[in-house]
């Protein structure tokens, strides 16, 4: 699902549970100003070409202090690429080496509310638990799986409608007796998973619910026609804030996200972080 559609659908589904529920949780106003902001941006904001360029003489003194480079590490915004030479003069540029930024910049970590002065800084970056939100175990509309632990060792959101839930749901099975698991209900295909999500949520039976989502059976049971609806607005509402391009999307507890079901939820439960986002600098030697 690509982002446009699925900022659309986050401000649509937000719409459907407001309807439901008059308290609206102030994450829902958060998910519906950034995803109505992106659209405006995409839709709204008039076209400005571009005028001018850069001959061969200007680019080699836009880059002339970066002919050798310390480091060289990718952003999780877009494929931005930070860059730091041997005189600790930073640049930022697109992965593509299309625009370039220098200059007395300072380059802030707005999720992780810490700014990115190094190397470690900028692999830091790519790490972002739910903790960075202020949102802790049990505020979401969620379902506990596997290990009791006080904190889940990943957290998954997952639209009850979504064709990649059973793959999933299936490796968690055979890893309950090794992690703990959190999936979260986040309803963004349309008004069916929000009925669907509002039926596992509300029922009298929550343990038939779970049992009912990870079988990816039809859902049946007792509901409660006033339960609190307010944790599934904020799991929109977190949708909204980490711009989810699609669902399942996996959160590791130190923050190692992953969109889409892994073909081995073994290898990224363990994964190592040490080289993510890295890029490895080598020195071009001039031509003979």
């Amino acid at each position: 699902m690509r982002r446009r559609k699925l900022s659309n659908a986050i401000v649509g589904v937000c719409s459907l549970l407001v309807v439901a529920n008059a308290s609206a949780n102030p994450l829902l106003a958060e998910a519906q100003r950034l995803a109505t902001a992106e659209i405006a941006t995409v839709e709204a904001k008039p076209h400005i070409p571009l005028t001018g360029g850069m001959d061969e003489a200007d680019i080699k003194t836009a880059l002339s202090n970066f002919n050798k480079l310390k480091w060289t590490h990718i952003l999780p915004v877009n494929n931005l690429v930070m860059v730091e030479n041997e005189q600790g003069d930073h640049i930022l540029m697109d992965t593509e080496a299309r625009i370039a930024i220098r200059g007395k910049v300072e380059v802030f970590d707005m999720w992780n509310k810490r700014p990115i002065k190094t190397k470690a800084d900028a692999k830091a970056s790519w790490l972002v638990s739910l903790d960075s939100f202020n949102i802790k175990s049990g505020d979401l509309a969620s379902f506990r799986y596997g290990l009791l632990k006080d904190k889940p060792d990943m957290t998954v959101l997952v639209d009850p409608k979504g064709d990649y839930n059973a793959k999933l749901f299936d490796q968690m099975k055979t890893m309950a007796g090794e992690y703990s698991f959190e999936i979260v209900l986040a309803p963004l295909l349309g008004e069916d998973s929000v009925m669907e999500s509002l039926k596992l949520w509300c029922a009298k039976d929550r343990e038939a619910s779970l049992e009912q989502l990870m079988s990816q059976s039809p859902i049946k049971g007792q509901v409660f026609p006033t339960c609190d609806k307010d944790p599934l607005i904020k799991a929109l509402g977190v949708a909204g804030l980490l711009h989810l391009k699609g669902l399942p999307h996996l959160i590791r507890a130190d923050g190692l996200q992953l969109q889409g079901t892994p073909d081995s939820l073994s290898e990224f439960m363990s994964r190592n972080t040490d080289n993510l986002g890295e890029v490895k600098v080598n020195e071009v030697k001039p031509s003979k």
